[in-house]
Protein backbone atom coordinates (compact mmCIF):
# COMPACT_ATOMS: atom_id res chain seq x y z
CA UNK A 1 0.00 0.00 0.00
CA UNK A 2 1.33 3.37 -0.95
CA UNK A 3 0.64 6.59 0.93
CA UNK A 4 -0.13 10.00 -0.52
CA UNK A 5 3.45 10.95 0.29
CA UNK A 6 4.72 7.98 -1.73
CA UNK A 7 2.56 8.97 -4.69
CA UNK A 8 3.97 12.51 -4.57
CA UNK A 9 7.11 10.92 -6.03
CA UNK A 10 5.11 10.20 -9.18
CA UNK A 11 5.02 13.94 -9.82
CA UNK A 12 8.82 14.25 -9.67
CA UNK A 13 10.00 10.86 -11.00
CA UNK A 14 9.47 11.73 -14.69
CA UNK A 15 11.74 14.76 -14.30
CA UNK A 16 14.37 12.72 -12.49
CA UNK A 17 14.18 10.00 -15.14
CA UNK A 18 14.62 12.58 -17.90
CA UNK A 19 17.67 14.11 -16.18
CA UNK A 20 19.24 10.70 -15.61
CA UNK A 21 18.66 9.75 -19.26
CA UNK A 22 20.31 12.99 -20.40
CA UNK A 23 23.26 12.46 -18.08
CA UNK A 24 23.69 8.87 -19.31
CA UNK A 25 23.72 10.08 -22.92
CA UNK A 26 26.35 12.71 -22.03
CA UNK A 27 28.54 10.14 -20.30
CA UNK A 28 28.19 7.67 -23.17
CA UNK A 29 29.34 10.43 -25.53
CA UNK A 30 32.22 11.33 -23.21
CA UNK A 31 33.38 7.72 -23.10
CA UNK A 32 33.86 7.79 -26.87
CA UNK A 33 36.21 10.76 -26.47
CA UNK A 34 38.61 8.64 -24.42
CA UNK A 35 39.18 6.29 -27.35
CA UNK A 36 42.31 7.02 -29.29
CA UNK A 37 43.76 5.61 -32.48
CA UNK A 38 47.17 5.70 -34.09
CA UNK A 39 48.99 4.02 -36.94
CA UNK A 40 52.33 2.29 -36.83
CA UNK A 41 54.43 0.72 -39.54
CA UNK A 42 55.15 -2.99 -39.52
CA UNK A 43 55.97 -5.78 -41.86
CA UNK A 44 54.87 -9.34 -42.37
CA UNK A 45 57.07 -11.93 -40.63
CA UNK A 46 57.98 -13.90 -43.81
CA UNK A 47 59.88 -13.02 -46.91
CA UNK A 48 59.50 -10.54 -48.75
CA UNK A 49 58.91 -8.62 -45.45
CA UNK A 50 56.49 -6.15 -47.01
CA UNK A 51 56.00 -3.02 -44.90
CA UNK A 52 52.43 -1.90 -44.21
CA UNK A 53 50.44 0.35 -41.87
CA UNK A 54 48.82 -1.12 -38.72
CA UNK A 55 46.07 0.75 -36.87
CA UNK A 56 46.11 0.49 -33.09
CA UNK A 57 43.34 1.58 -30.71
CA UNK A 58 43.25 2.24 -27.01
CA UNK A 59 42.10 4.48 -24.18
CA UNK A 60 43.92 7.78 -23.76
CA UNK A 61 43.06 8.73 -20.16
CA UNK A 62 42.43 5.42 -18.42
CA UNK A 63 41.63 6.92 -14.99
CA UNK A 64 39.10 9.38 -16.46
CA UNK A 65 37.57 6.62 -18.55
CA UNK A 66 37.15 4.32 -15.55
CA UNK A 67 35.68 7.13 -13.43
CA UNK A 68 33.13 8.07 -16.12
CA UNK A 69 32.32 4.40 -16.75
CA UNK A 70 31.65 3.88 -13.01
CA UNK A 71 29.52 7.02 -12.87
CA UNK A 72 27.54 5.87 -15.89
CA UNK A 73 26.93 2.52 -14.17
CA UNK A 74 25.60 4.28 -11.06
CA UNK A 75 23.33 6.55 -13.12
CA UNK A 76 21.97 3.56 -15.02
CA UNK A 77 21.25 1.77 -11.75
CA UNK A 78 19.41 4.82 -10.42
CA UNK A 79 17.53 5.15 -13.69
CA UNK A 80 16.35 1.52 -13.42
CA UNK A 81 15.28 2.09 -9.80
CA UNK A 82 13.28 5.18 -10.77
CA UNK A 83 11.58 3.45 -13.67
CA UNK A 84 10.76 0.45 -11.50
CA UNK A 85 9.35 2.60 -8.69
CA UNK A 86 7.25 4.57 -11.18
CA UNK A 87 5.91 1.38 -12.79
CA UNK A 88 5.01 -0.15 -9.41
CA UNK A 89 3.18 2.97 -8.26
CA UNK A 90 1.33 3.24 -11.56
CA UNK A 91 0.33 -0.42 -11.23
CA UNK A 92 -0.96 0.33 -7.73
CA UNK A 93 -3.04 3.23 -9.07
CA UNK A 94 -4.48 1.02 -11.82
CA UNK A 95 -5.62 -1.44 -9.16
CA UNK A 96 -7.79 1.12 -7.33
CA UNK A 97 -11.35 -0.21 -7.67
CA UNK A 98 -13.28 3.11 -7.68
CA UNK A 99 -12.98 4.70 -11.15
CA UNK A 100 -13.46 8.30 -9.99
CA UNK A 101 -10.86 7.97 -7.26
CA UNK A 102 -8.50 6.25 -9.69
CA UNK A 103 -9.03 9.03 -12.25
CA UNK A 104 -8.37 11.72 -9.63
CA UNK A 105 -5.14 10.02 -8.54
CA UNK A 106 -4.03 9.42 -12.12
CA UNK A 107 -4.71 13.01 -13.15
CA UNK A 108 -2.94 14.58 -10.17
CA UNK A 109 -0.11 12.18 -9.37
CA UNK A 110 0.68 10.45 -12.68
CA UNK A 111 -0.12 13.14 -15.26
CA UNK A 112 0.87 16.11 -13.08
CA UNK A 113 -2.43 17.94 -13.46
CA UNK A 114 -3.71 20.46 -10.93
CA UNK A 115 -6.52 19.58 -8.55
CA UNK A 116 -8.80 21.82 -10.63
CA UNK A 117 -7.93 19.82 -13.75
CA UNK A 118 -8.50 16.58 -11.83
CA UNK A 119 -11.92 17.92 -10.83
CA UNK A 120 -12.71 18.68 -14.48
CA UNK A 121 -11.69 15.13 -15.42
CA UNK A 122 -14.39 13.66 -13.16
CA UNK A 123 -16.94 16.34 -14.01
CA UNK A 124 -16.74 18.13 -10.66
CA UNK A 125 -16.79 21.90 -10.35
CA UNK A 126 -14.86 22.30 -7.11
CA UNK A 127 -11.20 21.27 -6.83
CA UNK A 128 -11.92 20.13 -3.29
CA UNK A 129 -13.88 17.16 -4.63
CA UNK A 130 -10.92 15.18 -5.98
CA UNK A 131 -8.85 16.10 -2.93
CA UNK A 132 -11.55 14.73 -0.65
CA UNK A 133 -11.92 11.57 -2.73
CA UNK A 134 -8.19 10.91 -2.57
CA UNK A 135 -8.02 11.69 1.17
CA UNK A 136 -11.00 9.43 1.83
CA UNK A 137 -9.41 6.64 -0.22
CA UNK A 138 -6.19 6.75 1.79
CA UNK A 139 -8.02 7.13 5.11
CA UNK A 140 -10.32 4.19 4.29
CA UNK A 141 -7.60 1.98 2.85
CA UNK A 142 -5.57 2.15 6.06
CA UNK A 143 -8.33 0.19 7.79
CA UNK A 144 -9.60 -1.96 4.92
CA UNK A 145 -8.74 -5.28 3.31
CA UNK A 146 -7.53 -3.31 0.26
CA UNK A 147 -4.36 -2.24 2.06
CA UNK A 148 -3.49 -5.83 2.86
CA UNK A 149 -4.01 -6.99 -0.72
CA UNK A 150 -1.47 -4.59 -2.22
Amino acid sequence: MYTKEDLEQLRTLPGEIKLLEERCRELEYNLKRYQTMDAVRGCIPEYPYTEHSITIQGIGDVEGYIQDKDTLYLYRQRLCQCREAKAKMEEFVKSIPDPETRLCIEAYYIYGKTWKQAANAIGAIDEGTPRKKVKKFFDDSENSEFSGVL
